[in-house]
């Protein structure tokens, strides 16, 4: 048997890690989002700085519109691994965004970075799936803003300013543990 006829056997895990190594990611940042027992939903509100519009869908359900400057929304219900999406206006000038949710009882923020948000395209009224956040690799822009205090409760925020490609875009992301900060934790 000649040298080039020789085969190596690796375990299958191996292979996988070796040649499909954004499955792996996939499927590690899947079970941060994916709720398990004893995850408890987080009723609260949005608070939102935005230059000049943002509607704000859970799961393709309208919860919040924000005009120029900073607002809270009508109380909501959030969960790990709810989709939300956020339709953006801008008609000129700075083009910025920010928001965090806070727990009624001010001892649990959700922050969203930058990072974990995705451009998925305009969508009508925000039906943006888990699937599309997840499969989507356009990330969003990072943009510069002075850093307000959002909202009343005392734990930080680590919420940062965001923007996606044009003026009138959509973007999205999922809830997972990693942006839920409770006091005492």
């Amino acid at each position: 048997m000649s040298q080039c006829a020789k085969s190596v056997v690796m375990p299958v895990w191996v292979t996988l890690l070796l040649f499909y190594p954004n499955l792996w990611a996939q499927q590690l940042t899947e079970l941060n989002m994916t709720p398990k027992p004893g995850d408890q939903p987080v009723v609260g509100r949005f608070y939102v700085s935005v230059d000049d519009a943002a509607t704000i869908f859970v799961n393709g359900r309208q919860v919040a519109h924000a005009g120029i400057n900073e607002s809270s929304s009508p109380e909501t219900t959030l969960r790990i691994g709810d989709v939300i999406a956020i339709h953006l206006v801008n008609k000129g000038g700075p083009k910025r965004f920010k928001m965090v949710f806070v727990s009624n009882d001010n001892r649990t923020v959700i922050s969203f970075r930058h990072g974990e948000y995705r451009e998925v395209g305009l969508q009508p009224h925000g039906s943006v799936t888990k699937e599309m956040v997840l499969n989507c690799s356009k990330r969003v822009n990072p943009q510069r803003g002075r850093q307000p205090k959002l909202h009343p409760g005392q734990l930080p925020d680590t919420s940062s300013w965001v923007w996606g490609s044009s003026a009138k875009c959509m973007i999205a992301t999922v809830v997972s543990s990693e942006m839920i900060r409770t006091a005492g934790h």
